[in-house]
């Protein structure tokens, strides 16, 4: 029985180191997931507060198209009124030019009647 003693001591120390040996390694496992796994969350939150910051830039940046897009509008707008007013003022100034044109045959016209009544026409210069 004193020889089994020895024997079982020697087994519980070699059990004990190899549960110490497995607590440790296991110790040191835990400890580098966790900080696996703090740095995947603070690189989680980074990026969620990227996204954030995305979604606000665009929504302000969709915001600003759709205040370019109503200028834009009503800038097309002013143009066709514009393009309306210069068609009309150029049908108004083609009617007062042929109107002119007009006027001013019917001058001469005028003219050239009023000098044939005023200056008789000389004799012997006329037909025969």
């Amino acid at each position: 029985m004193k020889k089994k003693l020895p024997v079982v001591m020697i087994l519980a120390v070699i059990v004990m180191a190899f549960c110490l040996v497995m607590v440790t390694v296991s110790g040191k496992k835990v400890s580098k997931i966790q900080k696996d796994l703090e740095v995947e969350r603070y690189n989680r939150m980074s990026a969620e507060e990227r996204l954030d910051e995305s979604l606000s830039k665009i929504k302000a940046l969709q915001s600003d198209i759709a205040n370019a897009q109503n200028q834009a509008q009503g800038v097309g707008s002013v143009l066709e009124q514009q393009k309306t007013v210069v068609s009309n003022l150029k049908s108004e100034l083609d009617k007062v030019m042929a109107l002119n044109a007009k006027l001013e045959q019917d001058l001469k016209n005028a003219t050239s009647a009023q000098q044939e009544q005023i200056q008789p026409p000389i004799e012997g210069s006329g037909p025969k």
